[in-house]
């Protein structure tokens, strides 16, 4: 009877594991080669940076996604050199996390809806005080991405929350957060002190990397 009940715990803890383990299993959107000895963590805020109202965090953010990380794709990422994290910055706003969490949404480790919803952020980031006007842009914009079902699914996941959330509190507490946005290269900071406002010099991040290969 002892050997039972047992085993019967030994099976419960094991499921109660397993189970456990697929309840965390958010996937980090990450792009290039995710077992490089190089990493690069943006923290990065799509929210303010996806639209036309003029903000103190867009033109920084702007500069870089337009002039800092096509060189860096180009240079670094696509080749495998790094491995790129996106990671969620300034979760002050339900909208914030809610865009959020929708480019984790298809958790299969890609940035295709983080980099579909910058490109047609003007279409979408003017309607976020109606949070149901913003959402029926949303779906429109990523129907070939997401079914409606995925959408409303991650809308309300906690799985997808708490992995954000817990992911903006660690870079809050580890490090200083820029404006917009800040570059972590290979668990350190990476300083743009000289360029605040257009947040960062590629040829200062390309001499960086390339002193670690």
């Amino acid at each position: 009877m002892t050997f039972k009940n047992n085993s019967l715990f030994l099976i419960l803890s094991c499921l109660m594991f397993f189970s456990n383990v697929h309840a965390d299993s958010v996937k980090p959107i990450i792009e290039g080669n995710p077992e490089a000895k190089i990493s690069v963590i943006m923290y990065d805020k799509l929210f303010e940076c996806g639209g036309t109202e003029a903000t103190f965090f867009q033109d920084s953010c702007d500069f870089f996604i337009q002039n800092i990380y096509p060189q860096i794709k180009n240079e670094f990422i696509d080749p495998g050199i790094i491995s790129f994290e996106i990671r969620p910055h300034m979760l002050f706003d339900p909208s914030d996390l809610h865009v959020a969490r929708i480019t984790h949404c298809s958790n299969d480790g890609k940035s295709d809806v983080y980099h579909l919803l910058r490109k047609y952020g003007n279409e979408w980031r003017d309607s976020y005080r109606v949070l149901r006007e913003m959402d029926r842009k949303l779906k429109g914009i990523l129907s070939n991405l997401l079914s409606n079902q995925q959408y409303d699914s991650c809308s309300y996941d906690k799985k997808l929350t708490n992995h954000i959330k817990n992911s903006f509190k660690e870079g809050s507490k580890k490090y200083i957060l820029d404006i917009q946005p800040t570059i972590i290269i290979n668990g350190e900071k990476f300083s743009n002190d000289k360029h605040f406002w257009h947040g960062y010099n590629f040829d200062e991040i390309k001499n960086k990397i390339n002193s670690l290969r």
